[in-house]
């Protein structure tokens, strides 16, 4: 098994150490409860913003085989999926990130892509899924404060009920609030057996990168570690296969707090 922090960004390249290690402290806390593993494996998918260009030093970085002397002393080197970067240390942990995007579609609505071939060209909702499902991308559309609710909630339902449109996944994020329980497209989705993939989503705030591996999936799979990207889609594709939830909503004050310091941020 490995687990999956299906949603994570990152503010600069020079915060990529700390995120290795939070990762690690977090997904083994995550492990706490069963007997605890000698070495650990777990996958992160990274996706820079419109603007970002950290993506490309990091795959620079791992097809360097640069290292990084911390905690933990890790080496990165570059997987057969290009996106992907295999993060190792010398207890045996690894941790690979896969490279993607965070998009906004016409009406806002975001997107998660990983093994994107061309730039994304901002479309309506049902086409942009369209266009990178027949590029054999991975796409989550990620639950976010706010951006489902109204119309954009409805686009994402009737997206749901549309049985010619399969392929993609929804999004779960650790900055949902426990008190926010209903969420109208999760309950149709768990209706069509559409798996829902669970993130931290860490904000662009001080001390947001601890929150990276905090909260995600359990995956009762072996990740192929030179095809990272293949290896979680097929197994987000084996109806048998089910994705176990890890990690706590967040709680009402930290909610809040968030919330305030992400708007005075801006």
């Amino acid at each position: 098994m490995y687990f999956l922090d299906g949603h994570v960004h990152l503010e600069h390249e020079d915060m990529f150490p700390d995120l290795l290690e939070s990762s690690l402290v977090n997904m083994r806390l995550a492990a706490g409860g069963k007997q605890q593993p000698q070495s650990l494996q777990g996958l992160l998918l990274l996706a820079e913003l419109p603007g970002q260009s950290w993506g490309s030093v990091v795959q620079n970085w791992a097809e360097s085989g640069k290292q990084f002397t911390g905690k933990h002393l890790w080496h990165l080197r570059l997987a057969g999926d290009s996106d992907a970067v295999i993060c190792e240390n010398k207890q045996g942990d690894q941790l690979c990130c896969i490279i993607g995007q965070q998009v906004n579609t016409v009406e806002n609505i975001e997107l998660l892509l990983f093994g994107s071939k061309t730039p994304y060209e901002k479309q309506p909702l049902i086409e942009s899924v369209t266009h990178a499902l027949q590029e054999d991308s991975l796409v989550i559309v990620p639950w976010g404060v706010g951006k489902w609710l109204g119309k954009r909630g409805e686009l994402v339902i009737n997206m749901l009920v549309d049985a010619e449109l399969k392929g993609y996944y929804l999004g779960d994020n650790g900055n949902r609030p426990w008190f926010w329980k209903t969420v109208a497209p999760f309950d149709v989705a768990k209706e069509k057996q559409i798996p829902l993939i669970c993130g931290s989503d860490p904000l662009f705030l001080p001390g947001e990168v601890k929150r990276v591996g905090s909260y995600g999936n359990i995956v009762p799979k072996q990740l192929n570690l030179e095809y990272p990207l293949q290896s979680l889609m097929d197994a987000l594709e084996e109806k048998t296969v089910s994705l176990v939830p890890y990690g706590q909503l967040q709680k009402m004050y930290s909610f809040f707090i968030s919330q305030i310091r992400l708007r005075f941020a801006r």
